[in-house]
């Protein structure tokens, strides 16, 4: 009986230091975890208010430049100054259009209003109780600040002056975002990845809660501490609870004009998010130990492996997660420095590129939906990035062809809905299957694109190499970049035609109209800063009897040709060549005196004569030459643009009188 009341002892002892070493297991397991955890969330409230700060800095940016660009358009000044209403409707939907804005306010020099791009039918009143247009119209300078618009309207907005030719102030113009708009909080929580409350005053106007968020706050008590805190200029940092949930939080002040707190932001995770599973594996496993001690063991080892794992998971999801927003950022910052005037290629490749390998895909495209000259829909593949794996295995078609009528197709349906489709190609209906055969991959990730409601294309990834499986988290951080990339691809058309107007469709130089523009601008800046400008007028000599010997078709080729060895001659950023008409040639050299002009004058009819061009009917060479005259001097307010061409005009007239093949030079008068 002693022996076996020391074995009972012994084994009631083995099992107490089981059970206490697997408790102090998984109580240290619960502590570590807690830390952890917390650590990480803390983390990303960090970086969330990081992420939302970008936003909103990207914003402001955006208005800034939308307004100083729109400000100095000479159409749209041209527009607002014979107060071509249409016109000016037609050039600032394209800034309201591309998802940017939500607003826009034109006024002339008196602050009174001319129109409301978000709301044309209501254009009346006066807007110079706004500080930000007041302070435009006063200081003559460019203002991006947080304001309160028509109706208190807590908003993001740049304003900046329009000034014409004569360099007085004829109106203002203002783009910007409502903050009481919960498609922006939105964008603000996926960029950030946390809850995001917009507050006016003690008034929550948008929130990614669920609940209302000023009850957030607690109690008056508790919103007298954060607004001490938001006065001092710090930020509140704390765990804010509502309905029994600890919230982590993050809460600063947005600024308005004179530095006054108008509003705050708060950035929030709840505590408890992500815990609530293995909260309950530890109860699991805590009860199962006290029952049986061995069953407490196995439970206590598989519960601390699949802890780990679940936490290892849960981590590097989130660093996924955190890489991908990062390419998204970088690829963002990439785009909105393209220039209207740029090629847009390279930078739209460099943008996939970033996108493409945070997704570890082999391919990235953005295709666009067309109609063929057979009425066939067509996906056409506007740009493209290929991994250096895929680059020598592997080459994405130029077009995919839609087989009979799309809009009774299951994947055509989705898309219409705004439905991603992505996966294992092996595994998807028979009908996606032939959409997407000609791509040779094995996975793939379509997300639909909508501009202005309509159905504008598609942006896809896929790997040739493996199947992988595509998350709706990742697909929500992707939208908002193929959206801006779609914009920015109509943008580009729509600006590269608008452009045209300034180009010769013979020779692609500037023509007749982009020299009258911009000779006025020239004389109009030029003469105040007293600035030097050269202008030379070209003539190709002998051109009629050129096209009675070799045909107008070899003298159009001929006039190709002349304009480059023109181009090419003048090499200044600032300087240009147009066609002036028929075979006559202008070229402009702004702060360049007489010696540099003529300089290019002689490197002009050295070029023409290493071209040898024939030109057998010449009375003056076997090949082609050109007279020129040539005028410089420092611009004053009593010169004008025929003044130069006028004095350009003579000299040229008298090197064709001296001979032809050379140039004449005339001081400005």
């Amino acid at each position: 009986m002693k022996k076996k009341a020391i074995k009972l002892k012994i084994l009631i002892s083995m099992i107490s230091i089981t059970l206490l070493c697997g408790i102090s297991v998984l109580v240290s397991s619960i502590i570590a975890y807690n830390n952890k955890v917390t650590s990480v969330i803390y983390e990303r409230i960090e970086s969330g208010r990081d992420s939302v700060n970008h936003v909103i800095l990207r914003i402001k940016d955006n208005s800034r430049v939308a307004v100083t660009d729109f400000a100095k358009r000479p159409a749209f000044i041209e527009a607002l100054e014979n107060e071509d209403f249409d016109t000016i409707i037609s050039i600032s939907t394209i800034a309201m259009n591309n998802g940017l804005f939500d607003f826009g306010l034109i006024t002339d020099a008196k602050g009174n209003i001319l129109l409301r791009t978000h709301d044309v039918d209501n254009s009346e009143g006066n807007a110079l109780n706004t500080p930000q247009i007041a302070l435009v119209i006063d200081g003559g300078v460019v203002d991006t600040s947080i304001t309160r618009g028509e109706g208190e309207t807590l908003r993001i907005s740049a304003c900046a002056p329009i000034i014409d030719d004569e360099n007085n102030l004829i109106g203002t113009i203002t783009f910007g975002r409502n903050l009481d708009n919960r498609t922006l909080v939105y964008t603000l929580k996926e960029s950030s990845g946390c809850e995001v409350t917009i507050f006016d005053g003690s008034d929550n106007i948008a929130s990614t809660l669920s609940f209302p968020a000023l009850s957030f706050l607690g109690s008056d008590y508790k919103e007298n501490i954060i607004r001490t805190v938001l006065n001092r200029g710090e930020v509140f940092k704390g765990n804010l609870n509502f309905m029994n949930i600890d919230v982590l939080s993050q809460i600063y002040p947005l600024h308005g004009e004179n530095e006054e707190i108008v509003g705050m932001i708060l950035i929030g995770i709840p505590e408890n998010a992500g815990r609530s599973e293995i909260f309950g594996f530890v109860l699991q496993g805590l009860i199962v130990t006290i029952i049986v001690f061995v069953i407490a063991i196995l439970i206590s080892i598989y519960i601390s492996g699949d802890i780990e794992k679940k936490f290892n998971s849960m981590l590097s999801d989130m660093s996924h997660s955190d890489r991908l927003l990062e390419s998204v950022n970088k690829a963002s910052a990439i785009l909105l420095e393209i220039d209207e005037t740029d090629d847009i290629r390279a930078p739209m490749i460099a943008g996939m590129e970033h996108i493409g390998k945070a997704m570890s895909v082999d391919h990235v495209h953005l295709w666009q939906i067309r109609t063929d000259d057979n009425e066939e829909t067509q996906f056409v593949r506007e740009y493209s990035w290929v991994s250096d794996y895929a680059k020598n295995r592997s080459k994405a078609p130029k077009y995919i062809n839609t087989p009979g009528d799309t809009s009774k197709l299951e994947w055509m349906e989705k898309f219409q809905q705004g439905e991603y489709i992505g996966g294992v190609i092996a595994d998807m209906p028979d009908s996606y299957r032939e959409l997407l055969k000609s791509l040779s991959t094995k996975s793939i990730m379509m997300i639909p694109l909508f501009l202005e409601n309509q159905f504008w294309g598609m942006f896809s990834m896929d790997n040739i190499s493996k199947e992988i499986v595509f998350t709706d988290d990742e697909v929500t951080i992707l939208r908002s970049i193929s959206l801006m990339m779609a914009n920015i691809v109509r943008r580009h058309a729509l600006q590269s035609e608008n452009l045209k107007v300034y180009f010769d469709a013979l020779t692609g130089i500037h023509n007749r109209r982009y020299f009258d523009k911009t000779m006025r601008r020239l004389i109009s800046s030029l003469s105040r800063a007293g600035g030097t400008l050269s202008l030379m007028m070209i003539d190709v000599d002998y051109f009629k009897k050129y096209n009675d010997t070799y045909g107008h078709g070899a003298g159009d080729e001929c006039l190709i040709k002349v304009a480059e060895v023109l181009s090419n001659s003048v090499m200044r950023v600032d300087d240009f060549v147009a066609r002036y008409g028929g075979e006559e040639f202008v070229a402009v050299m702004p702060n360049t005196d007489e010696t540099g002009a003529l300089a290019v004058a002689e490197k002009m009819l050295e070029n023409i004569r290493e071209a040898c061009i024939d030109h057998k009917a010449s009375d003056v060479e076997k090949f082609v030459t050109f007279s020129i005259g040539l005028t410089s001097g420092v611009v004053t307010q009593f010169h004008t643009p025929d003044s130069f061409v006028q004095r350009a005009d003579e000299m040229l007239y008298k090197s064709k009188a001296d001979g032809r093949n050379r140039y004449t030079f005339g001081d400005i008068t």
